[in-house]
């Protein structure tokens, strides 16, 4: 990556990190619901019988109800552990069973006894990931350790890629690197993006 795509995309991830953090709470719970109701009634969400979430950070789309309603329509549902320099999809089985991993991110507990990372690619029908920013390109821009990117270049045309989004995040165009995986989907509190 050239030094001027690095330093433009560290200024974008400020710029939009502190734009996300700026929507007042009462709106970012409206927003919050909305997103998740049209996932919920979308036949991605139906269909999966294997679902792949990350689990939202405070100033993230929330991701809790969703995953509670993937449980409760016993659905598999992974989470994201991040390790040194890969995102590792765990399986999830409640939200109580959940820690503080690297850089503050929540993720399964590592159970001693019974805990065992996958040792095959699983094959998921529905993955939802986070990001700072994203693109009408379908393109996100994340907090740049490239855990996703790295994750889901294993899964691009082969499962349906949700980003989740306030519409303060889109833009028309982010610069790009080659290692960047488009999404299928983007799904805002302004409804499904239409690039």
């Amino acid at each position: 990556m050239s030094g001027s795509r690095r330093l433009e995309k560290k200024q974008l991830r400020k710029f939009f990190l502190s734009l996300r953090k700026e929507i007042p709470p009462a709106i970012r719970s409206a927003k919050n619901a909305t997103i998740t109701n049209h996932l919920l009634l979308s036949d991605s969400f139906a269909k999966a019988k294997r679902v792949f979430s990350y689990l939202s950070l405070p100033d993230e789309v929330e991701t809790d109800k969703i995953i509670e309603e993937a449980l409760k329509a016993r659905k598999e549902v992974f989470a994201p552990i991040i390790t040194e320099n890969q995102l590792i999809p765990a399986p999830l089985k409640n939200l109580k069973e959940v820690e503080k991993g690297p850089l503050g991110i929540r993720q399964p507990i590592r159970q001693p006894k019974s805990f065992r990372f996958p040792t095959e690619k699983i094959d998921f029908d529905l993955i939802i990931v986070p990001g700072v920013a994203f693109d009408r390109r379908f393109f996100r821009l994340g907090f740049g350790k490239g855990y996703f990117d790295r994750f889901l270049v294993q899964y691009k045309r082969k499962t349906t890629i949700v980003g989740l989004a306030f519409k303060e995040q889109i833009v028309d165009k982010l610069p790009t690197d080659f290692w960047d995986v488009p999404l299928d989907k983007i799904l805002t509190d302004e409804g499904w993006l239409n690039s």
